[in-house]
């Protein structure tokens, strides 16, 4: 008996007309690769809005509507190791990611040890991670960018489940991605960090949580 193959969707957020060359090598690999070696039913599709939670929602809402069993969303200032899914997937976690880093200097990552009102952004809340771990790492929040999640875990939420909110004095803002966490959280469903799935993030080079890459990728 044949044995059904796992159905990902690769969604790739974004509303511009062009995508740098790196995007599309980078994406056009992860697709291949995981199609090929991975014994997985991929699919790429792209989700523009005018924001990037409406561009999240949408996915999300194709994904289940469609019957994808996991979504992967991309962004196209990234780059994602050919091998990112198929290595993902193997844990079986409602939600797992790889490493990635902040565009701006320090670079610092984009995974917390916990979700606080107080110093949430602080280094002492990141998760930094080193090329020695090679077990999954228990995060409280993270962005979702490479985050491999199952289509069930959106079942257990309540639409919009990415949202932005401002707080009382209209200037500090929670981020849609640690919006969307903290409704996993209240869910009970575990957020896991992937530490050998590392994301090249473009600056003026490429930073990834290994250090800065000075060899520029653009076209």
């Amino acid at each position: 008996m044949e044995t059904k193959k796992p159905k990902v969707l690769l969604g790739v957020t974004s509303n511009r007309s062009n995508w740098p060359v790196y995007f599309v090598n980078s994406l056009i690999a992860l697709y291949m690769t995981t199609k090929e070696e991975g014994n997985i039913d991929i699919k790429i599709r792209i989700f523009g809005a005018v924001e990037i939670q409406q561009m999240r929602n949408y996915c999300v809402k194709h994904a289940i509507e469609k019957g994808y069993d996991y979504v992967f969303m991309l962004d196209e200032d990234m780059m994602y190791p050919k091998d990112s899914i198929i290595k993902l997937i193997k844990h079986n976690k409602d939600f797992v990611v790889g490493s990635a880093t902040q565009r701006m200097t320090p670079f610092l990552p984009t995974q917390y040890k916990e979700y606080k009102e107080k110093n949430f952004k602080h280094p002492s809340n990141r998760v930094f991670v080193s090329k020695k771990k090679q077990k999954l790492v228990k995060v409280g929040g993270t962005g979702v960018v490479g985050a491999l999640i199952k289509t069930s875990v959106f079942k257990k939420l309540k639409a919009p489940y990415f949202k932005l909110e401002y707080k009382e004095n209209g200037f500090n803002v929670l981020g849609s991605d640690i919006y969307f966490c903290e409704q996993l959280k209240k869910a009970k469903i575990p957020m896991y960090l992937d530490p050998t799935v590392n994301y090249e993030h473009e600056v003026l080079s490429f930073s990834n949580s290994f250090g800065i890459h000075l060899f520029d990728y653009r076209s």
